[in-house]
């Protein structure tokens, strides 16, 4: 799991993802955000990238690089 890495970025991890050529013309990008609580922090493994992945996710930035690049988002059920 990415993710786990050190050093992970979770914005290096989506323009790589976004950009790079797939056979199928489609990339696809997990992740696991969320806020911390008392359950997440006793139980998972992924906890700070958590909250890296909301940052992210949520960032007007990211929302104008998707923008500026032509990307299309799309749900998994998109794919046909």
């Amino acid at each position: 799991m990415e993710t786990l890495n050190e050093g992970f970025n979770p914005y290096d991890m989506l323009k790589n993802a976004s950009l790079d050529e797939h056979k199928d013309g489609f990339s696809m990008v997990v992740c696991h955000p969320g806020y911390l609580d008392k359950y997440i922090l006793n139980h998972s493994s992924v906890t700070i990238p958590r909250t890296e992945d909301v940052e992210m996710l949520t960032s007007p930035k990211v929302k104008k690089w998707i923008i500026s690049n032509n990307i299309q988002l799309i749900k998994y059920s998109d794919i046909k």
